[in-house]
């Protein structure tokens, strides 16, 4: 039976469409439909739907179909369709009301469909799997934390006795030592001031992430703050702070300020013989981030170690060059984690530094 009308525009579209007449007949069929069918374009023109596929009567499809001939309203839906050969596929479907009937439109959407049965029928033990290692995540980083606090806690009264009585005996029997033995007990009492540094370094890396949760944080105000309590160490050095405008963004406070604290303090230290520390601190928008840079003129680090600095215990100097515990540079790569931000420095020896690194999504400036 030849179609009452030129459906030839469709034979060559990437998706599939059909015409059938009041009575299910097939009035044509592109080629896509064709491909999908179990049939052959000669054994499907003019032969009923039902006909080609029994039980289909039966089916959601069907129904859907008898609506759109009966209430000649436009209808789409998504089915699945069991073709002869036993293969099961979904279609996302348009149906149209025409003279003849209906005018069918069809997109294969098999492959996205089973993967997101397969997604659905797997999500609650995703779900549950996630949620278990999660717990026990929580549970591992509590007692992580704890054993720290409780390890560095538990050092601190034997070191503190050890310098106590390292002092006093230096103090009360001083004069009855020879120069070696007050040399010793210095020496005592300075590695035990030393370890103490270290076990409060530890402590403070360990309560990192612990405080309470993110509140809008005006860098600039943290910044003229942190200038305030560096400002005798700025006049005994000469040194200079330089501050561009800086945002306002949601973060931890306190552990924002000791990134803030601990890179401003290492520009001002690590500086060269006879030339006065500078550090200048920006920040400016990349890629819907916050990327801020605290640059100084300082000794500067060799490329191998630009890496390793932010090690724990990283050191680039020896303590007779410069004091510190080597854990400053570790507690801001994991203040900068914490934010889901990263860390990086930029170098020269001899020439200075500049550490950038990345904070919240920008949403205020």
């Amino acid at each position: 039976m030849a179609a009452p009308r030129d459906y030839s525009v469709f034979d060559s579209v990437g998706f599939g469409a059909q015409v059938m007449d009041h009575d299910w007949r097939y009035l044509y069929l592109n080629d896509v439909v064709v491909s999908q069918s179990g049939f052959t374009q000669e054994q499907l023109l003019g032969q009923r739907f039902p006909d080609m596929y029994p039980g289909v009567e039966e089916t959601e499809l069907f129904a859907a179909l008898r609506e759109c001939l009966e209430t000649r309203q436009e209808t789409r839906t998504t089915n699945d369709f069991t073709f002869p050969d036993g293969s099961r596929k979904y279609f996302e479907l348009q149906v149209h009301p025409i003279p003849e009937g209906m005018l069918i439109f069809s997109n294969d959407v098999t492959e996205k469909t089973v993967q997101q049965l397969i997604l659905e029928k797997h999500k609650d033990e995703l779900e549950a799997l996630v949620a278990e290692r999660t717990a026990e995540l929580a549970a591992r980083n509590r007692e992580l934390v704890q054993l720290n606090y409780l390890v560095s806690h538990d050092l601190q009264a034997p070191l503190r006795t050890i310098r106590q009585f390292a002092g006093l005996l230096l103090r009360t029997h001083g004069e009855r030592l020879d120069d070696a033995g007050r040399r010793q007990l210095t020496r005592i009492e300075a590695a035990g001031q030393r370890l103490q540094g270290l076990v409060a370094g530890i402590l403070e890396h360990g309560r990192l992430g612990s405080s309470a949760e993110r509140t809008e944080v005006d860098t600039a105000a943290l910044m003229a703050e942190i200038r305030l309590d560096l400002e005798e160490a700025l006049e005994q050095s000469g040194g200079a702070i330089e501050v561009g405008l800086l945002p306002v963004i949601p973060a931890l406070p306190d552990e924002l300020r000791v990134l803030f604290q601990n890179l401003v303090q290492n520009g001002l230290k690590f500086v060269r013989p006879g030339v006065a520390p500078k550090v200048v601190v920006e920040a400016e928008q990349v890629d819907g981030v916050w990327r801020f840079a605290i640059r100084d003129n300082g000794v500067g680090i060799p490329t191998e170690q630009q890496r390793t600095v932010f090690d724990l215990f990283s050191r680039l100097h020896s303590q007779a060059e410069y004091e510190g515990s080597g854990l400053g540079l570790a507690h801001c790569e994991k203040v900068v984690g914490l934010h889901g931000g990263q860390i990086w420095v930029e170098s020269q020896p001899g020439e200075g530094s500049t550490f950038y690194f990345t904070l919240s999504p920008v949403q205020a400036a």
